[in-house]
């Protein structure tokens, strides 16, 4: 824990006690908050790759990118948390010979004007984002972290009939999430319970949302969850319990790779693109 780190729980910890409601409200805007990550030089290729265009969502105007085969098979590509689409530009890199890869800026991350999002704000732009697509063919969508998340209740919202599933790395209940959250920073018990009592009032039933029981009622044609057993940001058993609920599932672990490096690793690309060519090859065959 850093010094930061170390100042916030401190500090909540303290004002919880003495302003629940008040550290509960403080809380959830901090929680809803993403940084601003500062664009890596490697990433700033991306940038440099790709078409823009903007796609207008019930939530905001989003930025969208477009690089690759016009084509190819259509490919969504979904950031994470505090993140952004260059984030994912090796992968996309990696499949744009064969494939028509799109991006997008959540809410509240990459070129967004707003301040502050959730998973239900950001499920429902890459709703709007997806109905606003420049091609008719059915996708396969490939996600990191939180971005699975919204993924997975973006695509039951929309009844969405998909190709290929890939999660890399995956929380699974969100309640989990709001609880580390908790921890972290602090809450005394009073203020925990304000926090969830706003959110069930303010956003909506988030503690129910579990994304092993959001992918059974998926239509998919194949998924993947790749996830490296020592990530210390999702922990691995998220991944190992969307699988066994949903066991047509593959689960791919790489090891070593870390939450982050491992969308910039050789083995993330090869594992993603012979899954995709696996299926492939077993349509045509079919």
């Amino acid at each position: 824990m850093n010094l930061l780190q170390k100042t916030l729980r401190s500090t909540f910890s303290l004002y919880s006690r003495v302003l629940p409601s008040h550290a509960a409200a403080l809380a959830l805007k901090l929680f809803q908050t993403p940084k601003k990550t500062k664009i890596r030089e490697r990433e700033r290729i991306f940038y440099r790759d790709v078409k823009k265009f903007t796609i207008p969502t019930r939530i905001d105007h989003v930025t969208c990118y477009e690089m690759g085969n016009e084509e190819g098979e259509p490919i969504v590509l979904v950031h994470g948390w505090d993140s952004h689409p260059g984030s994912l530009y090796s992968i996309a890199h990696a499949l744009s010979e064969e494939y028509r890869i799109f991006l997008f800026d959540l809410p509240a991350h990459g070129t967004s004007t707003l301040q502050k999002t959730n998973l239900f704000e950001s499920s429902m732009a890459m709703q709007d984002v997806i109905s606003g697509l420049p091609t008719d063919k059915p996708l396969s969508i490939i996600s990191h972290s939180f971005g699975s998340a919204i993924t997975a209740h973006a695509i039951t919202q929309l009844d969405l009939k998909v190709n290929d599933l890939v999660f890399i790395t995956s929380p699974n209940r969100i309640n989990d999430i709001f609880s580390d959250f908790k921890k972290a920073i602090g809450l005394s018990e009073k203020a925990s319970r304000k926090f969830s009592e706003t959110i069930e009032r303010e956003i909506g039933p988030a503690k129910e949302v579990e994304i092993a029981k959001l992918v059974k009622k998926i239509n998919y044609r194949s998924f993947t969850l790749i996830h490296d057993p020592e990530d210390k940001i999702i922990p691995y058993n998220n991944s190992e319990v969307i699988h066994m609920e949903n066991p047509t599932a593959k689960l791919i672990a790489l090891e070593s790779m870390g939450h982050y490096r491992i969308l910039w690793n050789k083995k993330t690309n090869e594992s993603i693109k012979q899954h995709l060519s696996a299926t492939q090859n077993v349509l045509k065959s079919a």
